[in-house]
């Protein structure tokens, strides 16, 4: 195994690309109208929409929408699945294809871009359902205990965690079928994958079957149990982003007449946690409404996005052991707050563990973010770096970060002597 420090990488394969990540979760939150759940490039009329951007496939009875960039040098069947991560993103919907270009010009002129709209996007919500998403907000607001009860209420109305094919994320029974699918309908193969953040699970799953190379960038790290996913969050989360300094923000600050719902301490513990994403701390309480907005994906009063079904349709399963959700209505509880936001991962039943592949996957290049208070880098080495070809390790705080991308992609991606 290779290990390269952030320093060296920045100098044998550039400094990496550092762009927001696009996904439903950094839509604007809050007292507006609902996030838009259509993709862009699937706005025009069907007459004169161009089918490779936006296609759909339907593998049991879950319909799924997809876009593909064809290469742009000549045609190929090589293509590289870009897995953005998650879950409650929707990749298509702000930039369409526009993603690829993190992966540079060398690599899309040789090969197809896959990216896959996870099935929430499409998905219709029950009126049971909302209103059993906007009770358990409303519950935790206002620092209610929380019950078994409530969680189950929360599943069951919104059917989450089935085993079998998922209405609003991803499962293992349904992914490698999908991308299958397409492979067959599209007619090409998919010999590369990048997965940013929850794309290592997709990973995990066994997706595609004739893999040349990996990267997992800042992964979701398999196998780690919910216990230890949020006992890792808290810690860094408290390191960076001090809850004395959010609750001045919002005590200090005003967001009268911006904002329905007033700014009260379960936004600045909301706020502390999203802030983990984008690697900045909320300068006014304006900022950390939203950020709580955009964690909950909160949109008009206290209606809820199914975007945060989806978060809990695979987070819940992928990693078992979910601590007891006794937060105690303060915004320096960090690790209760997050057992709390989690409560209904208690009710859902934890698929079977995923495991890194051990069949011909080709080469794997991991990128860890060391400061990361989303997907923890210790937890990422522990659990994925043991097993990488090359480990690359990141300073850059974001979440969203695609710093060292490169230094991966140059590793086992990008044609060299040794490879060619």
């Amino acid at each position: 195994m290779v290990i390269i420090t952030a320093a060296l990488a920045a100098i044998v394969g550039g400094a990496g690309v550092s762009v927001a990540r696009v996904s439903q979760q950094e839509a604007p939150g809050g007292d507006h109208t609902a996030p838009s759940q259509s993709s862009a490039p699937c706005e025009s009329p069907p007459a004169v929409r161009e089918p490779r951007l936006c296609d759909d496939v339907t593998v049991e009875g879950v319909r799924v929408r997809y876009g593909v960039l064809p290469a742009s040098d000549r045609p190929t069947d090589r293509t590289i699945l870009l897995d953005l991560g998650g879950p409650g993103s929707s990749p298509l919907a702000s930039t369409g294809l526009a993603a690829a270009s993190l992966l540079g010009p060398e690599l899309t002129a040789t090969h197809n871009v896959l990216m896959i709209e996870e099935p929430w996007v499409l998905a219709e919500v029950n009126g049971r359902c909302q209103r059993r998403l906007t009770s358990f907000y409303r519950s935790v607001r206002r620092a209610e205990r929380w019950t078994e009860a409530e969680a189950e209420r929360v599943v069951d109305a919104c059917s989450l965690g089935h085993d079998g094919a998922r209405r609003w994320g991803f499962g293992p029974g349904t992914y490698p079928g999908l991308v299958a699918e397409i492979e067959s309908k599209a007619e090409f193969d998919v010999t590369g994958f990048v997965g940013a953040s929850f794309g290592s699970v997709r990973w995990a799953y066994g997706g595609p079957s004739g893999l040349e190379w990996t990267v997992l960038l800042r992964p979701f790290p398999i196998g780690a149990t919910g216990e230890a996913l949020l006992s890792a969050r808290a810690r860094l989360i408290d390191e960076q982003y001090p809850a004395g300094a959010l609750a001045r923000v919002a005590r200090d600050g005003t967001d009268e007449g911006v904002r329905s719902v007033p700014v009260g301490d379960v936004d600045v513990a909301s706020a502390r946690v999203f802030s983990g994403q984008t690697g900045v701390a909320p300068s006014s309480a304006e900022e950390v409404g939203r950020y709580s907005d955009r964690l909950w994906q909160r949109y008009g009063e206290d209606s809820i996005s199914p975007a945060l079904l989806a978060y809990w349709d695979e987070v819940c399963a992928a990693a078992g052991d979910w601590p007891d959700p006794g937060w105690t209505g303060r915004g320096d509880d960090t690790r209760g707050f997050l057992a709390r936001f989690h409560a209904p991962c208690r009710a859902i039943p934890s698929a079977a563990t995923p495991a890194v592949p051990t069949g011909p996957s080709g080469d794997l290049c991991v990128v860890l973010g060391m400061r990361d208070a989303v997907a923890p880098g210790a937890l990422g080495q522990e659990q994925l770096g043991r097993h990488a070809d090359v480990v690359v390790r990141s300073s850059a705080v974001a979440h969203d970060s695609f710093d060292q991308l490169d230094a991966c992609l140059d590793a086992v991606a990008r044609p060299s002597p040794r490879r060619r």
